[in-house]
């Protein structure tokens, strides 16, 4: 997950997209939004492997997501 790299940038601070956002909390945060995200629109197994969303990667992040109570997901007691 740590050599992960990502294309994410604050459009409002820097809307000329010069500086990547370099916190690894942010970038967690949208891979789990993407794990939850893409099975609820059908995405193909070869988007999954184009974005280096390896099946236990995605399993990772389903766990997370659950144990956190992400919408979509029950939370465990």
């Amino acid at each position: 997950m740590d050599d992960f790299q990502n294309l994410l940038y604050d459009i409002f601070q820097d809307p000329e997209q010069r500086c990547k956002w370099t916190a690894p909390e942010i970038g967690k945060s949208m891979i789990g939004r993407l794990v939850r995200m893409m099975p609820e629109n059908d995405a193909p197994p070869e988007q999954y492997e184009r974005l280096g969303l390896t099946e236990s990667l995605r399993k990772e992040y389903q766990t997370i997501n659950v144990a956190m109570g992400v919408f979509g997901y029950e939370k465990v007691t």
